[in-house]
C-alpha cells in the first residue's frame, strides 16, 4: 500500500495548501486524496477511519457546492469565514462525544477493528472538523488539529509513517490556516 500512501500524502499536503489559500480546486484534490487514503485505511483495518474516508468524499463534495453558491470568482473564495460561538462550540462537543462512543460500540461489536473506541474519537472529530471547514467555519481548523494528534499515535502503533509525516505536516498546517482564515475574517473576506 506504500504507493497510495503516497500518493495521499502528496494530495493531501496540496489539498491542505489549497484550502488555507480558499482556492476552489482544493475540493476535487480532496476527493483524490481521500480515496487514496480509503485504500490505505481498509488494509491497516482501521475501519473508523475508511469510514471517514467515506464521509469525507461526501464532505468534499459539499463543500464544493456549498463554495460555489457563496460566490467564488474565478478559483479565490469571496465567501466570510464564520466563527462559532460558545454554545455551538459545546453542542459540537457533545455530539462528537456521543457519536464516538456510538461509532466505537459499532465498530468494536461488529468488525475486527484493532482500535475500535480509539480510531473512534479521532474519526467524529474530523468528521465535525471537515463540515465546518465545508461551511468556513474559522474552528475547523483547531478540531482538525485536536483529530490529527490522535491520530498521530494511533498511525504510530500501526507503522504507517508516511502518513504520520502527513499528519504532522498538517497539523503545522492547521495551525497556519487557522490564522490565515482568522485575518480573512476579521477582514471580512
Amino acid at each position: 500500500m506504500q504507493p497510495l500512501e503516497i500518493a495521499g500524502t502528496v494530495l493531501g499536503l496540496l489539498n491542505l495548501w489549497l484550502t488555507i489559500r480558499q482556492n476552489i480546486w482544493c475540493w476535487p484534490v480532496g476527493i483524490a486524496c481521500v480515496i487514496c487514503f480509503g485504500a490505505v485505511f481498509f488494509n491497516a483495518r482501521l475501519y473508523s477511519d475508511l469510514l471517514l474516508q467515506v464521509v469525507y468524499v461526501v464532505m468534499q463534495l459539499y463543500g464544493w457546492w456549498f463554495w460555489v453558491q457563496r460566490g467564488h470568482i474565478g478559483v479565490q473564495s469571496t465567501s466570510k469565514v464564520e466563527q462559532l460561538n460558545v454554545k455551538q462550540l459545546f453542542i459540537y462537543g457533545a455530539a462528537i462525544v456521543g457519536c464516538s462512543s456510538f461509532l466505537g460500540a459499532g465498530m468494536a461489536n461488529f468488525t475486527n477493528s484493532d482500535l475500535p473506541y480509539l480510531d473512534a474519537l479521532p474519526t467524529t472529530i474530523s468528521i465535525a472538523a471537515a463540515w465546518l471547514q465545508a461551511r468556513k467555519v474559522l474552528q475547523s481548523w483547531l478540531f482538525f488539529i485536536l483529530g490529527n494528534v490522535l491520530f498521530i499515535g494511533i498511525y504510530a502503533s500501526k507503522g504507517l509513517y508516511i502518513t504520520i509525516v502527513l499528519y504532522v505536516v498538517s497539523t503545522a498546517l492547521a495551525a497556519f490556516g487557522y490564522f490565515k482564515w482568522r485575518i480573512a475574517m476579521r477582514s471580512n473576506v
